[in-house]
């Protein structure tokens, strides 16, 4: 009954949580009580995927000159009055360039279709890379905001990097269980291990061994 309660009690939201708090082992013990759920391995993993990618959109903004009100102590009264705006502003210039990239990329397709009469709706630029999608409910930005203290740059790059091939090879290995078990678990020990490799010793079977 314990085993059963807890995980109806392990969302999602509590395994990018860990994820993104920097624990690996926690990472895994909510990411093996999901999988024991109708929830597919590759659902999860793009919900880690995402985390990451949002953590590293933060990280862009706070290292650009539009982000120079954030600082990691700053309370929460002074981000909502001085760096939500700031991040509205960012997130309008971000999905600006993403319509103008979309647009070349519609006209490029159309430019190849022309030839053959084909004709396809331009589809509409995805906002996922936003930071505040609801500026009104800051308190989980500035957060999300808080955690991307923990990582550096190149670190959110290279948990990206290591999640995307986990990715790749889930969908190679889909329907043979050995597989998924063996690349869920290799993703999640390189993203806590991102960027440190050579601060941390490794195994007799050359896995970073995460120390937090």
């Amino acid at each position: 009954e314990a085993v059963l309660a807890r995980t109806k009690t392990d969302p999602i939201y509590e395994l990018t949580n860990a994820l993104t708090d920097r624990r690996p082992d926690k990472t895994l013990f909510y990411l093996n009580s999901i999988l024991s759920s109708d929830i597919h391995p590759l659902q999860a993993l793009a919900a880690m995927i995402n985390q990451v990618r949002k953590l590293l959109v933060v990280k862009d903004f706070v290292e650009s000159s539009a982000g120079r009100d954030w600082q990691a102590a700053c309370p929460y009264d002074y981000f909502q009055k001085e760096v939500i705006p700031a991040v509205v502003d960012y997130d309008r210039k971000l999905l600006e360039q993403l319509d103008r990239w979309q647009t070349v990329l519609s006209d490029a397709v159309d430019s190849r279709n022309s030839a053959t009469g084909a004709k396809k709706k331009k589809p509409k630029t995805a906002s996922d890379l936003l930071i505040a999608k609801n500026p009104k409910n800051a308190y989980p930005i500035y957060q999300l905001f808080k955690k991307s203290e923990r990582f550096t740059k190149a670190e959110l790059l290279k948990a990206v990097g290591a999640l995307y091939e986990s990715d790749q090879k889930l969908k190679w290995f889909k329907g043979q269980v050995s597989g998924i078990q063996k690349f869920r678990d290799q993703g999640i020990q390189e993203l806590g291990n991102s960027g440190i490799d050579e601060a941390y010793p490794r195994n007799k079977k050359n896995t970073c061994i995460p120390q937090f």
